[in-house]
């Protein structure tokens, strides 16, 4: 089973930026709405099996690495990291800046 794919590092990469944003953004709304792991893991897996059902068998190359953007079905190597990529994102919470603006807004 194909593991580091390039669905797998685009899937992740986007879920990580959307819910991490989505995440900073709801911090500042009382009371804070925190969009966790288990979330990432419902979404992604669908928008995995439309990837694999859609998308060609194509290769593409990339810096001199040649990698196919279909390389079977969605497996379950793939998912972890994808969840692994967000839950890496959301350890900490917000990023320390989003702090920073709400106290000095208060202030």
């Amino acid at each position: 089973m194909p593991t580091s794919t390039i669905r797998a590092w685009t899937i992740g990469l986007l879920m990580t930026t959307i819910c991490s944003s989505l995440n900073a953004l709801f911090l500042l709304r009382f009371p804070n709405i925190s969009i966790g792991p288990y979330v990432v893991q419902l979404v992604s897996y669908p928008i995995g099996l439309a990837w694999a059902r859609w998308l060609p068998n194509k290769e593409v190359s990339l810096f001199g690495l040649k990698a196919n953007l279909n390389p079977g079905p969605f497996n379950v190597k793939e998912h972890v990291i994808i969840v692994a990529m967000a839950n890496a994102s959301f350890g900490g919470g917000a990023g320390y800046f989003v702090d920073t603006v709400v106290t000095l807004k208060k202030l």
